[in-house]
């Protein structure tokens, strides 16, 4: 289980060709062991190409990608990758995508015939959705707030019936029971 641990922790800092071998020594009731490491190489992101099939986030993540973690030239990391997958997620919701989930962000990593060189592959695809019909493929959208009301005096389980006085600041509309006691 160790030597299974030790090796995951090296996988996922590029080196993926770790090998880990065990050796145990026991003397009366103590067991002495050691784990050899060899990590090999560790990869370097050699390109970084992406398949995104909403044109909405295509256009969001060119003008992320000047600030993205992960570059050509860099050591691979498990980490980073995570990491980059919550600076577009967050990047995302600020412009307007507010049902985006890190979860929609996938990563494969080609190594085949890249001697110490890896190929990351950033795939987002469309949201699913269950319909009577079935699940279909729906694209991301941006959303926008069209109208802000605020109600000072709510309470909740009352109707809306008793308002009597309304203020429009700045695009937010409030409304009061009475006379409104702010002045914004």
């Amino acid at each position: 289980r160790s030597e299974k641990n030790i090796g995951a922790y090296y996988f996922q800092r590029g080196y993926f060709n770790v090998d880990v071998a065990t050796s145990v020594k026991y003397k009366e009731d103590k067991a002495d062991v050691t784990y050899n490491v060899n990590t090999g190489r560790q990869y370097v992101i050699d390109s970084i190409n992406t398949d995104i099939e909403s044109a909405t986030l295509r256009r969001l993540y060119n003008r992320a990608k000047s600030e993205s973690l992960i570059a050509t030239g860099d050591t691979y990391s498990q980490e980073t990758l995570e990491g980059e997958a919550e600076r577009l997620s967050l990047y995302f919701k600020q412009n307007g995508v507010y049902d985006f989930l890190t979860d929609y962000i996938k990563y494969y990593v080609d190594t085949n015939g890249y001697k110490g060189r890896a190929q990351v592959l950033i795939s987002i695809k469309n949201q699913e959705r269950e319909t009577p019909q079935g699940v279909m493929s729906v694209p991301f959208h941006t959303w926008k707030v069209s109208n802000i009301n605020v109600y000072t005096d709510y309470k909740y389980g009352s109707s809306m019936q008793n308002i009597t006085d309304t203020v429009l600041y700045n695009g937010l509309n409030i409304y009061g029971e009475g006379k409104i006691k702010y002045k914004p």
